[in-house]
Formats: C-alpha cells, structure tokens, sequence
C-alpha cells in the first residue's frame, strides 16, 4: 500500500496513521477496491475484523467547504460518546458506515494527531474479542437488525417457534428490544422482538471462532409492509440499514404509534400472486404496492428453532 503524500494532501496525517497502525498493533493496510487505491483498510491481526478504514473522499459528499478530497480515518467509537464528539471540530458522521457507533475524522490537521492515535486505539479495543463487556447507556435499548429476504425466511422461523436465535454482535441486553428490517425488495421493518437472553454459545460456525456468541430473542409485533418502511427511518436519520444499530429514539416513539398486525406475513418465494403479502389472521391487503420479486426460493438454514445465515 503506497503512504506517500499526493499533492494538495501535505497536511494530511494518512502516512502517520497508517505508520502508527504498523508499529503498534502490526496492521498492514489493505486495498480491497480497484477503483478506490487509496482506501486502506486496517485489520485487527487475531480476528481480521476492520478497525480502521483510511480513505480520501471529495469534500462536498462530507458537506464541508473547500475544493477537492480530503482525506478521512474511520473508526469505531462508543455510542454513548458518539454524539458529543461530533460536536468537536473535524469528527463528523461516519462516511458510509453506521453513524451510530463509527465516525469519520479529517485528516487534514483540524483533529489534532494525539486525538486521531487515541480514538484509533479505541476503535481497535471496541473491536476486540470482549468489547461486548464495555460500558453501555443504562437502561434498556433498541436496535435495528438488516434481515436479507432472499437468505433468512423469518416468516417461516416465526410460524415454528416465536423465539429465534441471532447473531451477537453489539452490546445487546436481555430486555432490549429488536427491530428486524427486511433488506430490499421489502425495505421495511416487519417484525418487534425481545431479547431474552444473550452470550449463549454459536450453534453455527462463525469467523469469530469460539468468541462468537448468540442471543436469543421472541416475536413480540409483526408490522405489514409499508408501515415502517425505509423512508420512515430515513426521516429520522438513518439513511440505511447495513449492521445492526441503534434506534433512534423518535422512531421508536413513532413505531408504537404505528398499527401492528396479528399474524406471521408470509413472503411469496417467487413472482407474487395477486395477493402480494398474506398473514395469519393479519390485517395485511392485496392491494400493497411493495413488489417482493425474488427468481428463487430463499436459502436458509435452520438450528433448533433458528434460521440463520448459510
């Protein structure tokens, strides 16, 4: 990976942060994308998970004035100090990542180097094997879960069994609740849950190996399509749904205010009938816009009472 400094970029801290990255943690950068040659991706070395991303990205899609690109380190942050150092001059929203618990520092001397190094070690913490012991917002949260439509059959996972086993990826509670948003062509959330336990063994293999953990969560809403949909959460906020995060809270409010129905929806595994979505005793009508196309049947497989990604 080249760290030289291209011109109209001599402030910038890239080749310090990539040197840094180098000497302590032993993080060799990686480009994984033949159009972009100057991302680079740090990697922690025991579990291969990114704790750092460098990239030069054009200043108007930052919204921050002056001509060009400016170069940019993503890391992971604390959600519950996400929000007040964006506040600081220079740390802004993560580029591309979940805003929740990433951000995106400019690397072009407005964070001094002593706060890029610093936030950069806790990235690497953050990503580490038992940062799902570090502190949390007290009391009980919410979370929005992507569900891929074409691979997970959760309508199928509900109709055997209202509790379901998940990936344990945050710093989730028994007691919080589970917001699973079905990717496109559906681009809504369909199904409220509760967690019931967490920290249970994998049941399936995961690249984490033996520190991969599971939680365990029951249905406790199905919405029809349409009522928490896509646009809904980008009016608050939240442009996409790409890894689990966390809910705003107006959402939240604005999803109890929002009729649920009283069955499991059944998604039609291929071209739909004239009936796009039908339930059990739901209140779901043919008469949808949503067009849940698919040209195969969706994969899954099933452990115990869970559909779990192949």
């Amino acid at each position: 990976m080249d760290t030289t400094v291209f011109p109209g970029c001599e402030a910038s801290l890239r080749s310090d942060v990539l040197a840094y990255a180098a000497k302590r943690y032993g993080s060799r950068p990686e480009a994984l994308w033949r159009t972009r040659p100057r991302y680079a991706v740090l990697r922690r070395p025991d579990s291969q998970k990114w704790y750092a991303l460098v990239m030069d990205v054009p200043r108007d899609k930052l919204r921050i004035p002056g001509p060009g690109s400016v170069d940019v380190l993503n890391v992971k942050c604390d959600p519950i100090l996400g929000g007040s150092l964006r506040l600081e001059p220079g740390i802004l929203p993560a580029y591309h990542m979940n805003k929740d618990s990433w951000l995106t520092l400019l690397l072009d001397g407005t964070v001094p180097r002593e706060t890029v190094f610093a936030l950069l070690d806790g990235s690497y913490r953050l990503t580490g094997p038992h940062a799902a012991g570090m502190a949390r917002a007290p009391g009980k949260q919410a979370w929005i879960f992507p569900a891929n439509p074409r691979r997970y059959d959760l309508a199928a996972a509900f109709a055997r069994d209202p509790e379901i086993l998940w990936r344990q990826r945050n710093r989730i509670a028994a007691g919080d609740t589970v917001y699973l948003y079905l990717t496109v062509p559906i681009a809504s959330i369909l199904y409220r849950c509760e967690v019931l336990e967490v920290d249970l063994p994998c049941p399936w293999e995961d690249r984490r190996g033996p520190d991969a953990r599971a939680l365990r969560m029951k249905l406790r809403e199905t919405y029809a399509p349409g009522v928490l949909p896509i646009g809904l959460l980008q009016a608050h906020g939240i442009r996409s749904v790409r890894s689990a995060r966390l809910a705003p809270a107006a959402l939240v409010r604005a999803s109890a205010a929002r009729p649920a129905c009283g069955g499991t929806i059944l998604i039609p595994p291929r071209r739909p009938p004239p009936a796009l979505y039908r339930a059990a005793g739901s209140c779901i009508r043919p008469a949808l816009s949503f067009h849940p196309f698919r040209t195969a049947a969706p994969r899954f497989e099933v452990h115990g009472t869970a559909a779990v990604p192949p």
